[in-house]
């Protein structure tokens, strides 16, 4: 299955109908590929969507997306020193002993990857 999950258009493009296309050039490529499945997130109400979810995302660049808008800046009193402040994405992990992934994972992390996509 592929997923969707966050297609940018330019707002001048976006009344030339392209996010139509980019999703048709995207499943042709897929379909080539094998795979007819697919999942997409919209930020809007679909007229009949077949499932729900809440997910919750970080943004990483939260200037930009407010540029674009993607989304907005949380309260019009906070500065952007204190936005950036707010999504920053910590130095260490909150998770103990996780690390980057060496060559020596990699039979391992395969194993592992293989038996949850046979689910």
């Amino acid at each position: 299955m592929v997923e969707i999950n966050f297609l940018c258009v330019h707002k001048k493009l976006r009344s030339k109908r392209l996010a139509p296309v980019l999703i048709k050039e995207v499943t042709r490529r897929v379909n080539c590929s094998g795979v007819f499945q697919a999942v997409y997130t919209a930020g809007v109400e679909l007229p009949k969507p077949i499932g729900v979810a809440r997910y919750y995302h970080r943004s990483l660049n939260p200037k930009k997306l407010v540029e674009v808008g993607f989304s907005r800046k949380p309260h019009e009193r906070m500065t952007w020193a204190r936005v950036n402040k707010r999504f920053a994405v910590p130095e260490e992990t909150s998770t103990p002993g996780l690390r980057t992934m060496q060559e020596k994972d990699i039979p391992g992390a395969t194993r592992l990857l293989v038996k949850y996509l046979k689910k």
